[in-house]
């Protein structure tokens, strides 16, 4: 609990309303639990103060204020239907709909990380694995809990960038394949995000998978959910792209931005938990 105290404030905004600190909390507590005993097994310790478990920043002023707030969760973990602790990892923004987690990371398939539409109201009949959906996804969003720009996150909803020039040749260097013909073999995960794509260029093809290599291979853009225009020379290369996106990281599991607006609303911390993790429930663990 006092770990708690200052991992929460350094991972959601300390000014969040109460019920989006206590969902931190839950999501905190079981990430700590779960995760005992595994990364740091060899290294003496249970875990670090780094993005690689959860950020800490340690006891304060902040932090005594904080755990004063989260204390009504003491104890309290979300369990899966089998009775194991939830994976309840979280993000800053899942730009309106979260992601699947098999398909962010090498893991099994979880149902209660399966991905979910973060709208307010009825969910839009879109495919967001078709690219003609997920253009109009990115630029006529829906009315999203994650895209309220009075929240700490808000502005990442929705971004735009572009990377050419200097960018533009690094980016050639990280693809391997030379100057750059086509960006193609587009395949997309159930929030729109890249999971695959493929690069062609004059000294053959390269396939990247998974979100964050696709991220890093554009100069870390946001979020894989985007759409490009691409730039191109009179001989048909690629010479720079503007990137049209929705969020910011993987997007699975709560989505923080969405959290810290339904806790404005005056949703609490329950609330909160089973709209991000459906089919999980609250139990007391000490």
């Amino acid at each position: 609990e006092r770990v708690l105290a200052g991992v929460v404030p350094a991972e959601i905004s300390s000014k969040a309303d109460i019920g989006a600190l206590q969902a931190q909390a839950v999501a905190a507590r079981g990430e700590i639990l779960s995760k005992t005993g595994l990364r740091h097994f060899n290294e003496g310790f249970d875990s670090c103060s780094e993005q690689h478990c959860q950020v800490f920043s340690g006891d304060s002023e902040m932090a005594t204020a904080i755990a004063e707030k989260i204390a009504p969760t003491r104890g309290l973990i979300l369990s899966d239907p089998e009775g194991g602790i939830v994976d309840a990892v979280y993000g800053a923004n899942c730009g309106g709909h979260s992601e699947a987690n098999h398909l962010v990371w090498t893991s099994p398939p979880d149902s209660m990380l399966a991905g979910i539409w973060d709208t307010r109201k009825a969910t839009p009949p879109l495919n967001l694995a078709n690219e003609a959906d997920v253009k109009r996804f990115i630029r006529l969003p829906p009315s999203c809990w994650c895209g309220d720009q009075s929240v700490e996150g808000g502005n990442k909803f929705r971004w735009k960038t572009a990377v050419n020039g200097k960018a533009w040749k690094e980016v050639e260097e990280r693809g391997g394949v030379g100057r750059i013909r086509e960006v193609t073999d587009f395949a997309r995960g159930v929030s729109g995000r890249l999971r695959r794509l493929t690069l062609v260029g004059e000294n053959g093809k390269r396939t990247l998978m998974k979100e964050l290599n696709i991220r890093k291979l554009f100069g870390m853009l946001r979020s894989a959910c985007f759409i490009a225009t691409w730039q191109r020379a009179p001989k048909g290369f690629i010479t720079g792209a503007v990137f049209e996106g929705a969020g910011w990281g993987h997007g699975v599991g709560m989505c923080q931005t969405g959290a810290q607006s339904m806790a404005k609303q005056g949703h609490g911390f329950q609330k909160i938990l089973a709209h991000y993790f459906p089919g999980s429930r609250l139990i007391r663990a000490y």
